[in-house]
Formats: C-alpha cells, structure tokens, sequence
C-alpha cells in the first residue's frame, strides 16, 4: 500500500497533485491503514509475503464513479475491493476490503467450495460459512479474511491423481 503525502505531510488524492485546497480525511484513511497493515504483518502475512495471488471468487457489490485526475472522467469502481491468495501449504483465502466511511455488503457464492471462515484480524473465526450464497456485510475502513476450506481439491486429486501436479501448478 502507498499513501501520497505532499511535502506537509497531508495525504493527498494522487501523485503529481497540486491542488491542495481539498485534502481527503485523514483519519478513516488511517483506520483503514491500521487494519490493512494489521492482516500484513498478522495472519495475512503466509499469503500476501510469501503465497501466490490466484483467482478470487467473484463478488458482488455496489459500484461508486470515481474521479480519475487530470482526465475530467469519472470510472465505476467496486465498493469492496477483494483479491485471493495460497500459502505455500496450500490454504486459499479471499481478503475484502472495504475502503469507504460507511459499512458494505457483498454477496459470495459459496456453492462450489466446501465453506469458509471469516477471521479477524488476531486470527479468530468471526463466523463459519457452509457451501450456499451468502450477503456478509464489510465494516466500514476495513479488512477482512476469510479461509476457503478446500475438501474439494483434495477430493479431486484422490479421484485423478494423473493431474495433482497440473493441480498444484495452477492452484
């Protein structure tokens, strides 16, 4: 993560920017920092330092315009951003992060995995999730976790054990 700072130490909307009569609120800006930085150094660190990016599930949520500088456009982005992840044991986790002053919901379709736990960020489950679609509301300026379990892949393996090593090199 990088935030942009100008030379008084305020944050600022974007590198190059020189207009500096609108700053952004530092302090959500912060709180989301603390609990992205939280997950980083805590539990998140076997997946985002030493794991591999993968495809995440999709998710639903609402979309915002966003001003792109110096190109007088507005671009649709999601209000909760998320991205997956495999340690090198093999665990998939999917991270969300809600970057907004307000709380969000996402909608996950679990159907094809096995479930999955949210955790906080001290590693304790929040909640336990069967295979279904479920609404998971995001607090607002936070990350949050949560572990794939992946019954399936070990099932998939124990059935075609000629295509575990493709498995593991896609996955």
């Amino acid at each position: 993560m990088t935030l942009v700072i100008n030379q008084d130490g305020d944050i600022v909307w974007s590198w190059g920017e020189r207009d500096f009569s609108l700053l952004p609120d530092r302090e959500p800006i912060m709180e989301f920092m603390r609990s992205a930085t939280s997950y980083r150094r805590g539990i998140g660190k076997e997946y985002l330092v030493f794991g591999k990016m993968i495809k995440p599930l999709d998710v639903k949520c609402d979309m915002v315009p966003m001003y792109k500088p110096n190109s007088d456009k507005y671009t649709e982005f999601p209000v909760v951003l998320t991205s997956a992840w495999v340690s090198e044991d093999g665990t998939k986790v999917q991270f969300f992060a809600n970057y907004r002053k307000q709380d969000e919901k996402i909608r996950i379709d679990l159907t094809n995995t096995d479930g999955a736990a949210i955790l906080d960020e001290n590693g304790n489950a929040i909640c336990e999730l069967s295979a279904s679609v479920y609404e998971i509301n995001i607090p607002a300026n936070s990350v949050k976790l949560m572990v794939l379990n992946i019954l399936q892949q070990i099932k998939l393996e124990d059935e075609h054990p000629q295509f575990a090593d493709l498995w593991h090199a896609l996955y």
